[in-house]
């Protein structure tokens, strides 16, 4: 009888680096899982002084990658600071950092450097140009002196080339034109996804479009303007590459019924509609073609192709909250009217800000000033000045320190009680807080002399007032800002249709329009990211870079 030998004892420190490697495998589990409190529990026994070599890298860089996923970002930062690890692994991690103290000029020159040390990858420019966009798209872009290297320089003229191209065909020459000057870029290597529509050699733009309208009815000027609007972006494409463009007048007619249409049955690909009760009934048909919707469903979409845009409040929302964030503001008063479309721009402006917060509605202009004035009655400083006013028996003026309460005012209201919100706010000391307008609040108004000085979210091409608008307005009819939202939406909806596939689907898509910054989900719906004006002598226009640094 043979007996079996007792299996060796390892030496202790094969145990120790075998109880690294499983602590570093289930780290990385919780990581990519979503949960980082796990990770780092995984890692919390794992001393680095005795790890060496890519195991030691390894734990290093994931205690940092949990740390920033924890928001310990102070943490992250001094054993960042402490720790030699690999030049892309440093500036990749740096990057981070630098998003989060907002720093986004530094966090794209950091996503450069990580790039250069790194192996080029899709992956790579993909997140080099999302960094470029956060920063270029943000209050501060263009008003920080630029200091890089070729490979910094050759990514922001690609992005000029992307924001300043009239057509499909004009961003396509100014691309090659690029790529001619920069030849070993690495964007000129491998487009990022978003722009991809940029090179040549891809899918052929669309030829026929059918766009279904309310031409007719109670809608037909929204529906007129939107037609106007895809018309004007369309005189931008050289005759020979202009598509065919067919408007439906869907007032009187289903989804179903409009597949049937000549218009509709020799289409590559269908614009519309604009109304969401017909997109919602659109997305339970196979129309056997792509479709960009002009509004938005309200689940997921039915296929992959079946792309969404549309004028939502919620994209005004979310440009408003990142307003707040760059402000570094805590606390905010919000002044609302009772219409259903500011209930929904303030809670997704909520998703995507948190702090203090004193929410106030208003059902006329006559309620404005005694709103506010109820608002700042329930404040600390208001209370304490009241304390001061008793114990000394006499007058304190209270106005004065109120306005330490709120770092920012945001007023999502109506044109009459806009008109009295200037008033309001200074009455009770709030003049000289920042103020933050809705496009709702201040498109229709004449004259905003009242708030002088107040923020205002819009449309770029009501901002800028320059290329865009000029190229627009050769073809506007002059009906007024009041539809002018629509045309842009309609020149918009074009731009985007001339860059989408015909076959197969895209994913990500980056463009400037006129109705703002355009971005893809990975669901398909586009949404926009708006400017930020400045009241001047009572009307709105570009904030200049005194105003947008100004704290």
């Amino acid at each position: 009888m043979v007996e079996a030998l007792p299996a060796p004892v390892p030496e202790p420190h094969l145990a120790a680096a075998t109880r690294a490697r499983e602590a570093l495998d289930n780290a990385e589990l919780w990581l990519a899982g979503g949960d980082p409190y796990l990770a780092r529990l995984a890692l919390a026994d794992i001393d680095l002084a005795a790890l060496s070599g890519d195991t030691a890298v390894h734990a290093a860089t994931l205690m940092i990658d949990a740390d920033l996923a924890l928001g310990l970002f102070e943490d992250a930062s001094r054993r960042l600071g402490t720790l030699r690890l690999p030049p892309a692994e440093t500036a990749r991690l740096r990057a981070t950092l630098c998003d989060n103290a907002g720093q986004l000029q530094c966090a794209f020159e950091q996503r450069v450097e990580a790039a250069i040390h790194a192996p080029a990858s899709t992956d790579t420019n993909d997140a080099v140009w999302a960094a470029l966009i956060r920063w270029q798209t943000s209050a501060d872009a263009g008003f920080v002196p630029l200091v890089g290297n070729n490979t910094v320089t050759g990514w922001l003229e690609l992005a000029a080339v992307v924001r300043g191209g009239a057509s499909l065909d004009a961003q396509r020459q100014a691309y090659a034109d690029w790529a001619r000057a920069h030849p070993d870029h690495p964007a000129s290597l491998q487009l990022p996804q978003a722009i991809r529509y940029l090179a040549a050699d891809q899918p052929s733009a669309t030829t026929a479009i059918t766009v279904w309208l309310p031409l007719s009815g109670p809608l037909r000027g929204i529906g007129q303007a939107v037609r106007d609007g895809m018309l004007s972006a369309l005189l931008e494409d050289e005759p020979m590459q202009r598509p065919n463009l067919s408007f439906q007048d869907v007032a009187v007619t289903t989804p179903g019924q409009m597949l049937e249409a000549p218009g509709t049955q020799n289409a590559e690909f269908i614009v519309g509609p604009l109304v969401r009760d017909s997109v919602q009934a659109l997305a339970t048909i196979n129309p056997l073609r792509p479709v960009l919707a002009l509004n938005y469903l309200n689940g997921p979409a039915p296929r992959n192709d079946f792309y969404q845009f549309g004028l939502a409040i919620e994209d005004e929302a979310v440009t408003m909250a990142a307003w707040l964030r760059s402000q570094r503001a805590r606390s905010v008063l919000f002044v609302l009217t009772n219409a259903n479309w500011a209930a929904r721009a303030l809670a997704e402006l909520e998703r995507h800000w948190q702090g203090k917060s004193k929410v106030i509605t208003v059902a006329s202009a006559r309620e404005t000033t005694e709103a506010v004035g109820g608002a700042l009655e329930i404040t600390d400083a208001f209370r304490r000045n009241i304390a001061i006013q008793t114990l000394l028996g006499g007058n304190v003026r209270v106005g004065e320190t109120r306005h330490d309460e709120w770092d920012a005012v945001v007023a999502l209201t109506d044109t009459e009680q806009t008109s009295s919100l200037g008033p309001a706010l200074r009455f009770h000391g709030l003049n000289d807080t920042p103020i933050l307008l809705g496009t709702q609040s201040a498109r229709y108004n004449t004259d905003l002399s009242e708030l002088n000085g107040a923020r205002v979210v819009e449309i770029p091409a009501l901002l800028d007032g320059g290329a865009t608008m000029n190229r627009l307005s050769q073809t506007w009819n002059k009906r007024g800002r009041a539809d002018f939202g629509f045309y842009a939406l309609g020149a918009d909806a074009y731009a985007l249709v001339r860059r989408l596939p015909t076959t197969g689907y895209a994913t990500r898509l980056d463009l400037w329009g006129a109705t703002g910054f355009l971005a893809m989900r990975p669901d398909g719906s586009i949404h926009r990211q708006l400017g930020i004006g400045r009241i001047k002598r009572g009307r709105v226009s570009s904030a200049a870079a005194a105003d947008v640094r100004t704290r």
